[in-house]
């Protein structure tokens, strides 16, 4: 359907944080999707994708918050899904924005709280510790 928005979604942090939703969405939506994603490593996002059984037309790799903003414009993505409100920031007015809740962006309590876990940069680390949020997931969703 042509009609139909395009969709844009984080990869960490959002599809790593609801596998089957994505799954599902990317299978039913008529519309394009692409996977944007703050990593150097395109070979390593693929695989990571492709475990959680996500169909998309492309994956974009940015190395910078608002280069999300520029591919979301680009691409003409009218429905961007994201968790960290920073990565929002750019994003044109004409975009319907989703947050996706997670332990670091909206749980008080928990000890990961407004600390975010990159792994897909090289290395992992959580202030000189690995985050226990990225631990918890079931071993086929973790990055290496």
């Amino acid at each position: 359907m042509e009609d139909a928005l395009s969709i844009g979604i984080d990869l960490d942090g959002c599809i790593d944080e609801a596998p089957e939703f994505f799954s599902l969405l990317s299978t039913v939506w008529p519309g394009k999707i692409y996977i944007i994603t703050f990593r150097r490593d395109y070979d390593q996002a693929v695989d990571y994708v492709n475990r959680f059984g996500i169909k998309y037309d492309a994956i974009i790799l940015v190395n910078r918050f608002e280069a999300k903003a520029e591919v979301i414009a680009e691409k003409h993505i009218g429905i961007y899904f994201d968790d960290q409100d920073e990565m929002l920031m750019h994003i044109p007015e004409s975009v319907i924005v989703l947050k996706i809740r997670n332990c670091g962006n909206f749980d008080p309590s928990c000890d990961t709280a407004g600390v975010h876990c990159w792994t897909g940069l090289g290395k992992s680390f959580r202030s000189g510790s690995i985050c226990r949020r990225f631990l918890r997931r079931p071993a086929r969703y973790r990055r290496e």
